[in-house]
Formats: structure tokens, C-alpha cells, sequence
């Protein structure tokens, strides 16, 4: 009997590992796509709360508030939003996991799928603060007088 198509285990292996592979690519451009999109949301919402607040942090530079304190305060309200949607938004992406997991069922094992919602939670709260601090240096760099006289 002849022996047609003779390759390596490792070539059976990577070709029968290609579908998954090119899935998986896939939802990983997806995904830093959604996370840019999610970073580009977040500067915007927080720039536009600092714009509408201009007049209130001059205010609170004409007497005397320093950059440390004007940063802080844009930092805390908007972290304190972050940390709302991520204690609503973890439970349903450990379930989400958790179905996608037993959906795709490529494994027996579990190989870690429960640890990747922390993961990109943990990313997610980096870029949003990276987000909210850009605003908020700017906000602590506006001339009172000149955000009195704008308002």
C-alpha cells in the first residue's frame, strides 16, 4: 500500500491548528480594535467633562488650588466611573468566558480562560487611566483668568 502525503507530525499538527489559529488572530485584532475604541470613548467623555467644568477649576486655581489637586479631582471622578462599570461589567465577562470556553470546547482543561477577564480588565483600567490623565494635565494648566473670563 502506498503512503500518500508523508509529513511530520508537527505539519499535521499545524495544519490541523490553522482554523482555530486564524479565529483566534481574528478576534484578537478585534478585541485591541474594541480596546482602542473603548481608550478613544473614554479621552473624549473625560476631555469633554473637563471643557464643561473650565469655569469651576478656575475657580478653584483663582483660589488656590494647586495642579496636584485640580489632577486629582478630574482623576478621581473619572477612575470612580471606571471602577463602577468594572464591578458591573467583571461578572458578566467571567460568564462570558466561561461560555466561550464550553462553546468552543477545544480543550479539556481549563487553561486559563477564568483568569483572562482580570487580565483585560487590568488593561483596560491602565488605558483608561492613561485616558483620564491626559484631561486632566491639561485641565490643571488653564489660567484662571483666562477660564473666568470664558465663562
Amino acid at each position: 500500500q502506498p503512503v500518500a502525503q508523508v509529513r511530520t507530525m508537527q505539519a499535521h499538527v499545524e495544519q490541523s491548528l490553522a482554523g482555530p489559529r486564524a479565529i483566534s488572530a481574528f478576534l484578537s485584532v478585534m478585541a485591541a480594535i474594541a480596546l482602542a475604541l473603548s481608550a478613544m470613548g473614554i479621552y473624549g467623555v473625560m476631555s469633554h467633562a473637563v471643557t464643561q467644568q473650565n469655569r469651576e477649576i478656575g475657580i478653584r486655581m483663582a483660589l488656590g488650588a494647586d495642579r496636584g489637586t485640580v489632577v486629582g479631582m478630574v482623576t478621581r471622578s473619572g477612575m470612580t466611573l471606571v471602577g463602577v462599570g468594572i464591578l458591573l461589567g467583571s461578572p458578566l465577562a467571567f460568564l462570558m468566558a466561561r461560555g466561550v470556553s464550553s462553546a468552543l470546547n477545544l480543550f479539556e482543561a481549563d487553561v486559563g480562560m477564568g483568569m483572562l477577564p482580570v487580565v483585560v480588565g487590568g488593561a483596560l483600567t491602565a488605558l483608561a487611566l492613561v485616558s483620564i490623565l491626559l484631561p486632566a494635565a491639561r485641565a490643571s494648566r488653564v489660567a484662571p483668568v483666562t477660564a473666568l473670563r470664558e465663562g
